[in-house]
């Protein structure tokens, strides 16, 4: 696709607006999957996490007997 960005001649300037946009269009979804995604990952397990505790935390408190 880097290619794309590069050519002269004939058409040139079709090409390198769609390799642009090719190229531009890998980047971001590299930088997406890399960092926002795992970044959205640890904020639902920490969420999980937490409701997993307060439920442990009711389930040992005892009934009182009477």
């Amino acid at each position: 696709h880097f290619p794309l960005t590069l050519v002269t001649g004939p058409g040139a300037a079709a090409r390198n607006s769609i390799g642009l946009v090719l190229v531009a269009g890998m980047a971001i979804g590299t930088a997406f999957t890399l960092f926002f995604v795992p970044a959205i990952y640890l904020l639902l397990a920490r969420d999980h996490r937490a409701v997993e505790a307060s439920e442990s935390v009711m389930d040992v408190t005892p009934e009182p007997t009477v």
